[in-house]
């Protein structure tokens, strides 16, 4: 397996396995695995969000962003500013209750999965992590270096 295989297959499998995890915690609240990412956000930020900003820190369009709030919002667990165009989101007590229970599950899923990784690896883990997907974001195929271009191979 090259380099890209590898790297795409391990994001992959921990993405599908998180999300998986995820489902069959919220499906018991008959919501779906990214509501349990959009409360813990919405848990970690005191000032409220705006649906587009919730959107971009998850990396969801506006289409699915717009039907979790609905739901999240009918079903209690978060409520908007009132009157307001890009109105902020914010937890009521109920939601974070839930973002506690998540993150809770979520916390001990990831003590598991990652039990037999030290400290300091977590760390240089989690840093490169952090800065492949920052510039995987930046990138397009016209800002790759010079190589093999798909339009050749064509």
């Amino acid at each position: 397996m090259d380099r890209f295989e590898r790297f795409a297959v391990a994001v992959a499998g921990i993405s599908y396995h998180v999300h998986r995890l995820m489902n069959q915690v919220m499906e018991r609240y008959d919501l779906r695995g990214i509501n349990a990412m959009y409360l813990t956000v919405l848990s970690r930020v005191d000032g409220g969000i705006t649906a587009s900003q919730l959107g971009e820190y998850c990396c969801r369009d506006k289409a699915d962003v717009s039907r979790a709030i609905a739901v999240l919002e009918q079903k209690g667990y978060i409520y908007k500013e009132a009157g307001r165009y890009r109105a902020k989101l914010y937890l009521t007590e109920q939601g974070k209750q839930m973002a506690q229970y998540v993150r809770d599950i979520a916390h001990r899923a990831v003590t598991v999965a990652g039990g037999d990784i030290s400290d300091e690896d977590r760390a240089v883990l989690y840093g490169a992590l952090e800065s492949i997907a920052g510039k995987l974001q930046e990138l397009s195929i016209d800002s790759l270096p010079e190589g093999h271009d798909e339009r050749e191979m064509v």
